[in-house]
């Protein structure tokens, strides 16, 4: 499973930046190649095969011993390929925790598409603890205790810039924008959903205002989407 994981990440890091991975391919290619030719040329006993293998372990920073420099042109090599192979690790592992950081941004601010089907798309949130209501009634009831919730509102209560953590274990996405728009809708993937709830507010009539539009709209592209209402106080 776990290998599935950094493959996904590893094809990410190359097409987000395809010319760095090239650049740092490159290098590392040079530097096996430099390496492997000074250790043939100067050490003795070795083959090419020897030579290539070294590189390599020395490259890892692994050093197994089986093979060693002598000479002070094989040694200045080994240092100089060991640093490289320190200072690549790093950015490996410094891209993949920048990966990992930017993907759990983007999901905690809703800037992720959602890509799953028979859904629940909350739409709009009055507050925090209405949320936690509605969803504590939700997983209550049969029909949609085991179906994927998600939130879709163009901002978050107290002028929040990312959706709070414990709000976030409860549901499966958070979707920001303007619900009554149909790229948003769409990012939501209202077209696959088994249904969506309208949270209204009598005290925001723009509220209301955004449910009609976004009802008409759902009810207009995608019929087979049941729309229920919910209305606080």
């Amino acid at each position: 499973m776990w290998h599935f994981f950094y493959l996904k990440i590893f094809r990410k890091l190359i097409w987000s930046d395809s010319y760095f991975f090239l650049k740092m391919v490159g290098a590392l290619l040079i530097m096996v190649a430099i390496f492997t030719s000074v250790f043939y040329i100067y050490e003795e006993n070795v083959t090419l095969w020897d030579s290539l293998w070294t590189a390599y372990i020395s490259l890892t920073t692994v050093g197994y011993g089986d093979y060693f420099a002598k000479t002070w042109q094989g040694r200045l090599v080994t240092v100089l390929i060991t640093f490289f192979g320190i200072g690549s690790l790093a950015l490996f592992a410094g891209s993949i925790i920048e990966y990992v950081i930017n993907k759990r941004l983007k999901r905690m601010r809703g800037e992720k598409d959602y890509r799953g089907e028979d859904h629940l798309v909350i739409v709009n949130i009055p507050s925090y603890d209405e949320i936690f209501e509605l969803i504590n009634e939700i997983d209550a009831c049969k029909e949609f205790s085991n179906v994927p919730k998600i939130l879709l509102s163009s901002q978050l209560p107290d002028n929040d810039r990312e959706i709070p953590e414990k709000m976030m274990k409860r549901i499966d996405a958070y979707i920001r924008g303007i619900p009554s728009s149909m790229e948003t809708l769409k990012r939501a993937n209202m077209k696959k959903a088994h249904a969506c709830i309208m949270m209204g507010n009598a005290a925001s009539p723009t509220m209301d205002d955004v449910n009609t539009l976004t009802a008409g709209i759902v009810e207009k592209n995608w019929p087979q989407v049941r729309k229920i209402g919910r209305a606080h106080v």
